[in-house]
Parts: C-alpha cells; structure tokens; sequence
C-alpha cells in the first residue's frame, strides 16, 4: 500500500523537453523529438503494465482537462508501438541529416545510430511481450516483428554487451 509509481511528472518533463527541442531545432525533426516519443512508448508500457487501464491519449494536458479518460492497455500497446516506430524514422533522419545537437547524453555519449538500436530492441522487447496475443490485428505482432528483422538497416538492434545502454557510476 505505497505510491503507485506514475510516471506522469517524468512524461510532462519529456513534453517540456520536446517543446524546447523544436523551437530550438526549428521542428520536430530533431533527436530530441525521437526521444521524446521512446520515452512517452517506454513510461505509457511501463504504467500500463503496472496498472493496466491508464490515462494516455488526453494525458498532460494540465488544466485544460483535468479529467482525462482511461485508455484501454491494448489501446496503450497499439499507440507506443506506433511512437516507437515514429522515434526510429526521427532518428534515422536525424542520422542522415548529420545532426549532431544531442548533448549531455550520460547513457551512449550522444551516438544517434545507439539510441537508435536501443528504440527498435526495445519494440522487440514489448512484441515477445505481446506474443500471447500475436494473432491480434490491431497489434499486429507478427508482422511489425517481422518488419524489424527483415530489414536490419531500416531498424538497426543492439546485437552485443557492446551496445549495451548503462549508466557507468564515475
């Protein structure tokens, strides 16, 4: 009978930082957009695996609705993998455009191509999650798998310890 461990003050400071990315960049074709969406897919599943049921679509909207509604966990899984998918096309333009304005980054050292590998291990991760409902065609777990594997340069894994994200202590 502790706190129930929201993840909602961490996703209103990834809003706030996408909101400072694109004035800075310009739009919303930058790393920290593809952040962004990583990080509102991974504490969206990690809430909803907590709790199942969890405000998502008309979340952090502050005073302008107070009151959002419950989105179904599936509805949760459907809309994160499709912002995992988004983060993974930012990146990749980012690579390509050789934008290097990601800084501070304590996990990879500011490497896009990592982060990268990190949002589409990441997706495979929740897809065996989901494997029990892979006949499902709103997740569509077999061929979003699929997808990932069969075309390595479009979705680039972490395929070593190498590539491994951690925070070394100094």
């Amino acid at each position: 009978w502790t706190t129930a461990g929201l993840d909602f003050y961490t996703l209103n400071n990834v809003k706030l930082m996408e909101t400072e990315a694109e004035k800075l960049a310009g739009g919303t074709s930058n790393p920290y957009s593809a952040l962004g969406k990583f990080f509102k897919a991974y504490f969206s599943i990690r809430m909803s695996l907590k709790f199942g049921d969890v405000p998502f679509s008309q979340a952090l909207q502050g005073l302008d609705n107070t009151t959002p509604v419950y989105d179904s966990q599936k509805e949760v899984f459907v809309a994160a993998l499709n912002l995992l998918g988004e983060a993974n096309d930012l990146m990749a333009t980012s690579i390509e455009k050789g934008d290097n304005s990601l800084q501070g980054d304590i996990y990879l050292g500011n490497d896009l191509r990592k982060w990268q590998q990190v949002i589409n291990t990441y997706k495979l991760r929740v897809l065996i999650h989901l494997s029990k409902h892979a006949d499902d065609s709103d997740l569509n777990v077999k061929g979003r798998f699929a997808e990932v594997l069969n075309n390595p340069s479009k979705y680039p894994v972490m395929e070593s310890l190498d590539d491994n994200m951690a925070y070394i202590y100094n």
